[in-house]
């Protein structure tokens, strides 16, 4: 099976696999971290649910694929169904809390 090891997709052929890593920088990006941030942001459920609360619309931008929302539901169910930006939204919490918390 041809499977994005990072937004999990997949693919018919190893050709359309490698077309979809060539241009998706989200998950080339995703790919390079170390196997240690990874495994925490897969095993840990650190976003379970995040409420979005007053955000104006021109905020409800993912910063990870910059895809637009109309409303906070649409935003959040975003990263319900995209396993990369949910990923992605996960290690900035790990780095945060890395940064603000574990190292002090």
């Amino acid at each position: 099976m041809n499977r994005c090891q990072a937004c999990y997709k997949t693919f018919t052929t190893s050709f359309n696999l490698k077309r979809h890593l060539d241009s998706s920088s989200v998950c080339q990006d995703w790919l390079q971290l170390s196997d240690q941030n990874k495994q925490f942001i897969e095993e840990e459920n650190v976003l379970n649910q995040i409420e979005i609360k007053n955000l104006k619309t021109d905020d409800l931008k993912c910063p990870y694929c910059h895809q637009q929302f109309s409303n906070a539901g649409n935003y959040n169910r975003h990263f319900d169904n995209s396993t990369i930006c949910y990923k992605w939204k996960k290690y900035d919490i790990l780095d945060y809390l890395q940064k603000n918390i574990f190292n002090k």
